[in-house]
């Protein structure tokens, strides 16, 4: 504990401190002094808003990308919380150009659903918003 997303000046990041010494690394490089009575984590979730807030408060104070490289290298478990745009590119990235299907209209991500290991055809590009509202209605 803290296990949860926290603020920063420019994004939000999610740290997932598992134990004692990445909550001591974790307070090492946002500046914080560990208070002995929350050392362990028996003792911060007693006081769990208090911890959360204090840590919260200090990584506000910090570039995303920035915090991210710091808690890496402190081995402190943490990640960007991506939006759309962030995710695709992460996708993209990982899986190389190619990963989104071209359709009529746009872009799609690929059907996770795979028959005898094929990707599944797409059948009808997704509606335009709006293009079924008076069929609905």
């Amino acid at each position: 504990m803290p296990y949860e997303v926290f603020a920063t000046a420019d994004g939000d990041i999610v740290v997932a401190v598992g134990n004692d010494a990445q909550y001591a690394r974790l307070c090492g490089v946002l500046g914080v002094s560990v208070d002995p009575a929350h050392a362990t984590n028996a003792g911060r979730v007693t006081v769990r808003e208090q911890v959360v807030a204090a840590v919260g408060d200090a990584i506000g104070r910090w570039s995303r990308g920035d915090l991210l490289a710091a808690l890496e290298a402190a081995d402190v478990p943490c990640g960007p919380v991506n939006g759309i745009g962030e995710a695709v590119a992460a996708m993209e990235q990982a899986h190389g150009n190619g990963w989104l299907q071209e359709v009529e209209g746009g872009r799609l991500a690929p059907n996770p659903i795979r028959l005898n290991g094929a990707a599944t055809p797409v059948r009808l590009p997704p509606p335009h918003l709006g293009e079924h509202t008076a069929e609905l209605t």
